[in-house]
């Protein structure tokens, strides 16, 4: 994940530029990271949280505290 933010980071806006024969691998790179976050979107609900220092596996709790916290700006990634 980390390295798939580093990357938007650094290249989203070098696109405003001419990258000449680097234009096509950033192409490429722009179809991995977009599959990438579309497939993190969904597999955050199935990673268990911490309710009171215990891990909780149930969908509900994993739902509330990721829809609550971390789901929209994962969701404006995909945008």
């Amino acid at each position: 994940g980390v390295a798939m933010i580093f990357w938007d980071l650094v290249v989203i806006p070098l696109t405003v530029f001419n990258l000449g024969g680097f234009e096509a691998f950033v192409d490429v790179m722009s179809v991995v990271t977009f599959v990438y976050w579309a497939i993190d979107l969904p597999g955050t609900f199935l990673v268990g949280v911490d309710v009171d220092g215990t891990l909780d596996m149930r969908p509900g709790p994993i739902a509330k505290k990721y829809l609550t916290g971390w789901f929209l700006p994962d969701l404006l990634i995909l945008l």
